[in-house]
């Protein structure tokens, strides 16, 4: 008798926050990735490059250099509620369906994103349970206040049950209860809340007792909701 096959390696996808990219998630989420080795990662780049006067490009390629390509899913506006929406909300998810139907195997078990990744994901769990084809678990870090759940009501018509982490740094004034609001999208007690000390935003938390912690819980949600492969 033949031996069963052993189980696939979990298939994570990474969506990055506005004005970032793949190279720049990678160092942001570096101790999380050097974790994550046994599992199959994937990066998903925005769509479209940002405005050549952004603020917020600027500062990433302070950080982060200026030759990078600063990239984005969608164009962030906002609200009456000075809640975050997104004008091209429709464009960003078939363009991020797309992608993670193009990564191998067809798709991703995990996602995982920072800021404007984090709000994208959010709807694209959304639409997966809605489709019957629900993610394992998700890992918002950062999300702002989802404006976008107005923008896309059917989706959000029920609470969402796929297992969340979102975890975020309560001093961060980008985002001022997003991560709260955000929560409230989900059924009572599938969505784990994890403040930090930060400092602002910033997808994982500088004190390296905190982020221990942190990749403790993710680590575990992920290897618990991804057990049966």
């Amino acid at each position: 008798m033949a031996a069963s096959p052993p189980p696939r390696p979990p298939r994570v996808a990474f969506l990055h926050g506005t004005a970032g990219n793949a190279s720049i998630l990678q160092i942001q989420l570096g101790p999380l990735l050097s974790r994550l080795r046994a599992h199959a990662c994937h990066f998903i780049e925005g769509r479209a490059a940002v405005a050549d006067d952004s603020p917020i490009g600027a500062t990433m390629r302070r950080h982060f250099g200026a030759g990078q390509q600063l990239l984005e899913y969608a164009r962030a506006a906002f609200d009456e509620r000075d809640w975050r929406i997104y004008p091209d909300l429709d464009d960003a998810l078939a363009y991020v369906e797309r992608e993670l139907a193009a990564l191998p195997g067809g798709g991703a078990d995990v996602l995982v994103g920072f800021s404007q990744g984090a709000n994208l994901i959010s709807c694209v769990a959304a639409l997966l349970e809605r489709k019957g084809t629900p993610l394992r678990c998700v890992v918002l870090l950062s999300p702002h206040r989802p404006g976008w759940a107005r923008q896309r009501p059917e989706l959000f018509s029920s609470p969402l049950s796929t297992p969340a982490i979102i975890a975020w740094c309560p001093e961060d004034t980008m985002i001022s209860g997003g991560p709260e609001e955000t929560a409230k999208l989900w059924a009572p007690g599938c969505a784990k809340l994890c403040p930090h000390s930060g400092p602002l935003h910033r997808p994982l938390p500088a004190n390296n007792e905190e982020r221990a912690a942190l990749l403790d819980d993710v680590l575990q949600l992920i290897s618990q909701e991804c057990a049966r492969l």
